[in-house]
Parts: structure tokens; sequence; C-alpha cells
């Protein structure tokens, strides 16, 4: 938990797993899996995970991360801030787009008179959102190709700092193992992008404390 002034903030790290039985599918002709969240609260935090693997209960994942959401901003929390790595290109467009296609808006919101598109642009509009992903792009020559969450800790190599896992699986590999129903595998690998997400996002803003980044930008390419 930190805290910005007089507004306390609540961090959330969010990362969202998929099915799809073709690359070219992707929006169209995928399920969501597992969507994970890991709290900012201490180094010890481990992972709550909302689990889809019988591709029968999206809707329901849905709502429970929206009620999840919503008891973090109702617990004495004045902001709410969810970071990810390519979150505003994928995760989150992912997320609206499947709860208006399920209409879960209308059983979590009480909307009144108000379109359940307008009451679930207005809920995420309230969230402070944090792209690791596009904050790095002046270290990939402001390119998205190859700027991973694989890369992203070489990329950080000259700033010291500490990342969770070395050892990162690509999203390819979640096909495979969903097929050969190896959901531990997918459930360890959703892990162990939340901590390094989180070691990103603590190493960015320690350095973004101590200098500004504008000077610290040229010295990492």
């Amino acid at each position: 938990m930190s805290y910005s002034g007089k507004v306390r903030i609540s961090r959330v790290y969010l990362d969202v797993e998929t099915y799809r039985p073709e690359k070219r599918l992707d929006f169209i002709g995928e399920d969501i899996i597992l969507i994970g969240l890991l709290p900012d609260e201490d180094e010890k935090e481990e992972p709550i995970f909302f689990e889809n693997f019988e591709r029968e209960r999206e809707k329901e994942v849905l709502k429970e991360l929206y009620e999840y959401l919503n008891k973090k901003l109702e617990k004495n929390t004045s902001a709410l801030e969810i970071v990810g790595f390519s979150i505003l290109r994928y995760d989150i467009p992912l997320i609206i787009s499947k709860s208006l296609k399920h209409g879960v808006v209308r059983e979590v919101f009480n909307l009144g008179q108000v379109h359940e598109a307008e009451r679930l642009s207005k809920f995420w509009h309230n969230i402070y959102i944090v792209d690791l992903q596009q904050i790095l792009l002046p270290l990939n020559k402001m390119k998205f190709k190859n700027l991973s969450l694989k890369n992203a800790q070489q990329m950080l190599s000259n700033l010291k700092c500490k990342i969770s896992s070395q050892e990162y699986e690509e999203g390819e590999m979640i096909k495979e193992w969903y097929e050969r129903q190896d959901y531990d595998k997918i459930r360890e690998k959703n892990k162990k992008d939340l901590k390094a997400i989180r070691d990103i996002y603590h190493c960015i803003k320690n350095c973004s404390q101590k200098r500004n980044l504008f000077f610290i930008f040229p010295l990492l390419y």
C-alpha cells in the first residue's frame, strides 16, 4: 500500500491468461481461463486467481473480478491503481469486451438510467492504469516489437534491479498446457509474471524517485 499526499492508493497487479484454438483468433475467438491479481501489500503476498478452466464460467470470473475491485475501492481507499504489462492493449480491452458480451455490468453495478457501456467506461476511468510496457517504450526506441515482459529485465539490468523470476515462459505455451489440462503450469506462469511485473514497477518507481527518468533512459540503451 502506498500513499500520495492525502490520497490513499490501493495497488493491484493484473495478468490475464486466455485460451485460443488458433493464434489469429485474438479477442474474437478466445476465452479467459484465468485472471490473476497480486495485491501490493508486501513481498510475501500471494496471487489471487479467478479460474475458468472448464470454459463455462467466464461470466462468473468477470463478476468475481469486479466484486474484488469494488471491495478494494470501498475499503478505506480513495484510489485504485492497476498495474500490468501490455494491459492497455490487451488485458483491459479484453475484460471490457467480455463484460459487455456477458451482460456482467447490469449484475454488478446499480445502473439506474445509465447505459451499461457508459457505466463500465466510468468504472475504468476512475481507476489509475499503469502499463509498464508503454513506460518502457523509450528503452526500445519507441517500438512495441520485442518489448516483452521477458525482455524487460534485460532492459533494466543497468539499474541493478532485482526481478523475481528470470525464467519466463512464452504465452504461446498456454495453449499447449491447456490442451494437456496442465493447469498448474498456467497458474505458475501467471504467478511468475505477476511477481515480475511487481518488481519491474518498483524498480522504475525507485529510480524515478532518486533522479529524473529522462536522465536515466539514455544510460540504458
